[in-house]
């Protein structure tokens, strides 16, 4: 059964439980799990379509059959209960408990280990031993970072992210990863983390030069906002870098590594307070 903490959408998560399901028998179908869940399959159908949401009344059928109790039942509620509200607020104060739910699978680092941030390479290490499973060669290391790191360097990151427990030693002598999600989280003020995120803005404008249009993603959007928009707009990009995590976080056959940079910084001063100050 799927990892239900990986998802944000149910229906996805739904669609996944079908998937294994086809997988271990070929003869499974949607008709046959809605008649296990008491429900006619077109009912189910429009369900997993998004054409109709999951009522409460079977929800419980839904949880009992998935097999999903205390704390996953409450999470698969509250996925639910996301789909049918329309109030931002409400769908506000929804969204920020799933994101408590999926905090406590995510390690959140603490000052003392900010040290991995000192290079731009050291996160992209950790990210490449943990995508690979496993990893011994310090120079196959070395030729899987873009752009090239120097060996002499990627052996004083191995060395930094084992010291920061990112990573571990096995008995075959090879690292591993330690976690599979790391954040400084949402509230951070170090020096650290803000000369990392500088030399990432560098390398994507490197990467605008140098890597191919297929490759990348890189656009620019220029708005008028008010100060309302700036809260709303941000509490949107939260969510976008949460929902990347989940589905991430859910990938099975992972073959690169990748960086996403997310901008929103003002490019004029208060337009309002300039027009007053002119006399207007």
């Amino acid at each position: 059964m799927p990892n239900i903490y990986t998802f944000i959408d149910y229906r996805k998560y739904l669609l996944e439980v079908i998937a294994e399901k086809k997988c271990a028998n070929p003869r499974f179908s949607c008709r046959l799990l809605s008649m296990q869940l008491g429900i006619s399959a077109p009912t189910f159908v429009r369900i997993v379509n998004g054409k109709r949401n999951l009522s409460k009344k079977m929800l419980s059928k839904f949880t009992a059959y998935l097999k999903l109790r205390d704390r996953a039942a409450e999470y698969f509620g509250l996925l639910v209960e996301l789909s049918h509200v329309k109030e931002p607020e409400r769908k506000n104060a929804i969204y920020q408990k799933i994101l408590d739910f999926r905090s406590e699978r995510i390690r959140t680092l603490q000052l003392p280990h900010y040290s991995i941030f000192d290079k731009w390479y050291l996160p992209v290490v950790r990210e490449i031993i943990d995508t690979r499973g496993s990893i011994s060669d310090a120079r196959d290391l070395a030729g899987m970072v873009r752009p090239p790191v120097k060996v002499s360097e990627i052996k004083k990151a191995v060395k930094t992210l084992v010291e920061n427990g990112m990573i571990t030693e096995g008995k075959n002598g090879r690292f591993l990863s330690t976690d599979k999600i790391l954040t400084t989280g949402e509230k951070w003020k170090h020096v650290a983390i803000s000369r990392y995120q500088g030399e990432m803005i560098r390398l994507s404008g490197e990467a605008l030069l140098n890597i191919p249009k297929t490759e990348r993603d890189i656009s620019s959007l220029t708005v008028g906002v008010s100060s309302d928009d700036i809260i709303r707009i941000k509490e949107i990009l939260r969510r976008t870098r949460q929902e990347i995590l989940s589905l991430i976080e859910h990938t099975r056959d992972r073959e690169y590594v990748y960086q996403l940079n997310m901008q929103f910084f003002p490019l004029s001063t208060n337009l309002k307070e300039s027009s007053s100050d002119n006399g207007e």
